[in-house]
């Protein structure tokens, strides 16, 4: 028989379990409490249905719900990142207050608007680092979040204002400190990272300087590096070359200019045109981020590893498609109301698919506006009215194409004895007819490439020739227009492949004529 008592558990042994019960229930009620917090915070800001939060998967929030990043013991969120989910409407202290042990809290890249909460210090007085960037909120943080020291700059609105004194619409700061205890990336110095165009964050400032860079080239604008971060990303970050002291000189001139200038090409969306993503810029430095072509350049198809007075002539197809590509390029800068300005093969990438797209456009007429100099080989490519004037236009565009389809034509680099003591159309015609012969004859060791199959193919290319003979007439407007260069091509492209039989319109003559990893000179 057991004795009195026996199985039953006294209350020396009940009083922790007890305990233990309370903190559960307890933990569960706030954990709930921020479910709550959070479902009302979709409701008010995620009008897109971008945040799958819902009540019946409340429980497990802290390790289900995207964008919980961390919590406490007790289920608390502490750590809230919501970015890119174009979160809208006005961001409120009532709204944040029952998320009461928040540590971080990151909305940026989203589309809030209105002020700045008032009561933000007491609605969240845990709350160490808040990331508001990207969106449209206004108006000053409260006093009593601290008061850095100021770091004047000019915003899009030509605000004067401090690193977190005051937010303006659209503002780009990398962080708002909170109780001065970390403040914005502005105040130290280092700048902001800005997306063209509105564009979703793809990564973080931090992520791009983090970046183990490679130098692809150095040139008349600045330095181009390729940049892979460490999730993997790859870009092409363009290093430009700054002003004098007073930062006025250089790409775009000061910092508003240059935001603008950056702004305007980054609108531009073509599939032969390099998409400018996103611009840095702080006291002395200014960065471009592209778009990364692996493909390599126009320059490194012709040369490959060859001396760059002398490349290697491409099939007559390939001519044609990348003439092609360039001109509806060009064509779509000019309707932009842009000046590439340095058009020449190194400055032409290769795509995914082997298209040919044009960078660096609009960079080197502001280079020249603020008194920089070009490089020799760079003034060949050069229509004459800009060597002396710098007066960049469609027709001196028109021009360079002309200079770079006489490079893909023959294989040679452009020199003065072509450029300045040519004859007429003609001439330009049989230099390129001997140079492409003179190369094929190399290759067949010594027989005339004329007496073969490829005499026919390479007729083909005569309308192509013309096309070049006219762009570069020394008369700006003697030059066709870009538009009128665009359909010359494709009608001599539309020809010459009505005209051909199948073996030579083999796309793996196109593919076979790439020069995979030859290195190519500065993309500037």
């Amino acid at each position: 028989m057991k004795p009195p008592g026996a199985g039953a558990l006294s209350p020396r042994h009940l009083l922790p379990l007890l305990l233990l019960l309370l903190y559960h229930l307890a933990a569960a009620g706030t954990a709930a409490t921020d479910a709550d917090a959070l479902l009302a915070l979709k409701s008010s800001l995620d009008a897109s249905n971008r945040l799958p939060w819902h009540p019946s998967t409340a429980r497990t929030l802290c390790t289900a719900w995207p964008g919980v990043r961390q919590c406490d013991p007790a289920g608390r969120v502490t750590k809230l990142v919501l970015e890119n989910l174009n979160l809208t409407g006005p961001l409120t202290a009532a709204l944040l207050a029952p998320l009461g042990e928040l540590r971080v809290l990151s909305l940026k890249a989203n589309a809030l608007s209105g002020p700045v909460p008032d009561g933000l210090a007491a609605a969240l007085p845990n709350l160490k680092l808040l990331y508001l960037a990207g969106n449209r909120l206004s108006g000053p943080l409260p006093a009593s979040l601290g008061t850095p020291e100021e770091q004047a700059e000019e915003d899009h609105q030509q605000q004067h204002r401090s690193a977190n004194a005051a937010l303006p619409p659209a503002t780009n700061s990398a962080a708002a400190a909170v109780g001065g205890r970390e403040f914005s990336w502005e105040r130290e110095g280092i700048g902001r990272l800005v997306f063209c165009g509105g564009a979703a964050e793809a990564y973080s400032l931090e992520e791009l300087l983090r970046a183990s860079a490679e130098t692809l080239g150095r040139g008349e604008a600045g330095s181009t590096y390729k940049a892979v971060m460490e999730t993997g990303f790859i870009v092409t970050v363009k290093r430009m070359r700054c002003g004098d002291a007073g930062g006025a000189g250089g790409v775009g001139g000061g910092a508003l200019e240059f935001g603008r200038r950056a702004e305007e090409l980054g609108s531009v969306r073509h599939p032969n045109v390099v998409a400018l993503r996103a611009y840095f810029q702080a006291k002395e430095e200014r960065l471009l981020v592209y778009d990364y072509y692996p493909n390599g350049s126009l320059f490194s198809l012709v040369h490959g590893s060859r001396p760059s007075s002398k490349g290697k002539p491409l099939h007559w197809t390939s001519c044609m498609k990348i003439a092609e590509d360039i001109a509806a390029g060009l064509l779509h800068l000019h309707q932009q109301s842009l000046v590439h300005g340095n058009l020449k093969p190194s400055n032409v990438l290769l795509g995914p698919d082997f298209e040919s797209c044009l960078t660096d456009y609009g960079l080197v007429p502001a280079l020249h506006a603020a008194g920089a100099d070009a490089s020799s080989a760079s003034l060949l490519y050069r229509a004459p009215e800009t060597r002396s004037s710098s007066s960049f236009t469609a027709a001196s565009d028109v021009y360079s194409f002309g200079v770079l389809l006489l490079e893909l034509l023959t294989g040679r680099a452009p020199f003065p004895d072509l450029l300045d003591q040519r004859g007429g159309a003609d001439e330009v015609t049989a230099w390129v007819r001997a140079a492409r012969e003179e190369e094929m004859s190399t290759e067949s060791g010594g027989e005339s490439a004329a007496s073969g199959a490829a005499g026919p193919a390479e007729e083909k290319l005569g309308a192509l020739v013309g096309v070049a003979a006219s762009c570069v007439a020394a008369d700006p407007g003697a030059r066709p227009a870009t538009a009128e260069a665009l359909r010359m091509v494709r009608e001599a492209r539309a020809e010459a492949m009505s005209s051909s039989n199948s073996s030579d319109r083999s796309p793996a003559r196109w593919s076979d004529a790439v020069i995979v990893g030859a290195p190519g000179p500065p993309t500037d």
